[in-house]
């Protein structure tokens, strides 16, 4: 069996003061790789995606997205005061739509939400959109390749 790999995703502005984001991949095929998270801070690429890297210096470092597995990306934060209580009280809904998630308590509560191939992309951002209009959490569409939403 085939042990994950740590990758750097170098972020180009220094979001929020992070230089990076380390994530977990496996080989795929080729020089290949798939990711095996979910990112909290980088665009562009989601879950099981195929990626190219680079060896720079010692580390292995995103290149470029290969190919799209068909997973997206939507990121949710809560206000500190709320912590993971608040999440716990939305998650069946996003689970129910088939997602899934990785979590973040470093700073403010962060989340990551999968929203795999087949999922209803337009009812997730739909309820985080109602959700947001709540002042309940904040959201953002990190990985939304090709979505055209419907309404």
């Amino acid at each position: 069996m085939n042990e994950p790999i740590k990758v750097k995703f170098p972020l180009p502005d220094d979001r929020e003061g992070i230089e990076a984001e380390w994530m977990w991949a496996g080989p795929l095929h080729g020089q290949a790789l798939a990711l095996d998270n979910s990112p909290f801070h980088v665009y562009g690429i989601s879950f099981k995606d195929a990626f190219e890297v680079e060896l720079a210096g010692n580390v292995l470092q995103f290149v470029r997205v290969v190919s799209k597995s068909g997973h997206r990306t939507v990121r949710v934060r809560f206000p500190r005061s709320t912590g993971h209580a608040a999440f716990l009280a939305i998650w069946p809904r996003l689970e129910a739509l088939g997602c899934s998630y990785e979590g973040s308590q470093l700073e403010m509560p962060l989340y990551s939400i999968d929203v795999p191939p087949g999922a209803d992309l337009d009812a997730v951002v739909d309820f985080l959109a109602e959700q947001e209009q709540e002042s309940v959490l904040e959201y953002e569409e990190a990985d939304c390749h090709g979505w055209i939403r419907r309404r």
